[in-house]
């Protein structure tokens, strides 16, 4: 069963949540799902850095349930972040930024945040098991 999504708001950040519960009579086998999840943060760039805690974390947990999932038997067969830079939303404009690269609008630079450095750290040391 999923529940409805939940669409969270705060000054500091925007998720939407979905609960979900996988029930399979008889078989006992987990069923595979698609499940989109999203976050946006009001990033801020301080010294050349953009130092997002909160997304560092979003990462790290759902990396972890996607872990244990497959561990249990889900199949889950890949995982990506939304998205890989800052854009153009059509619900918030620039407002809000899903990235793990942040964009200068301006000028277009393009930072890695924290989130990029640490999702990259996960990827390069789990590298055996995502293959």
């Amino acid at each position: 069963m999923i529940e409805r999504p939940v669409v969270n708001k705060s000054k500091q950040s925007q998720s939407l949540e979905t609960k979900v519960s996988i029930k399979t009579p008889g078989s006992g086998k987990a069923k595979a799902i698609k499940l989109f999840i999203y976050a946006a943060f009001d990033d801020i760039v301080e010294n050349g850095r953009v130092h997002d805690a909160g997304r560092v974390e979003y990462v790290e947990q759902h990396l972890q349930a996607v872990h244990e999932l497959n561990e249990e038997g889900m199949g889950i067969e890949g995982y990506y972040l939304w998205s890989l830079m800052d854009n153009f939303e059509w619900s918030f404009g620039y407002d809000k930024r899903f990235g793990i690269l942040y964009v200068d609008f301006d000028s277009q630079e393009r930072i890695w945040k924290d989130s990029a450095y640490r999702y990259a750290e996960i990827i390069k040391s789990n590298r055996s098991i995502l293959i």
